[in-house]
């Protein structure tokens, strides 16, 4: 198994990391490191990952 880092990505919230551990071309186990929590994480936990992409767009807005 192999450990890829990717990032980090400049964000408006602060830098953001994604770890992949990858095992036979596939992907096992992705984990993101944000150096800003916002909260709007625990909002997408029930619903659709796809929701996101209406959900997240909208957290920075005033």
């Amino acid at each position: 198994m192999s450990r890829l880092v990717v990032g980090p990505f400049n964000r408006v919230e602060g830098d953001l990391e994604v770890q992949l551990e990858v095992e036979e071309g596939c992907v096992r186990s992705a984990r993101v490191n944000a150096t800003m929590y916002r909260g709007f994480e625990q909002i997408l936990l029930q619903h659709a990952p796809l929701d996101a992409l209406t959900y997240a767009p909208r957290t920075g807005q005033p």
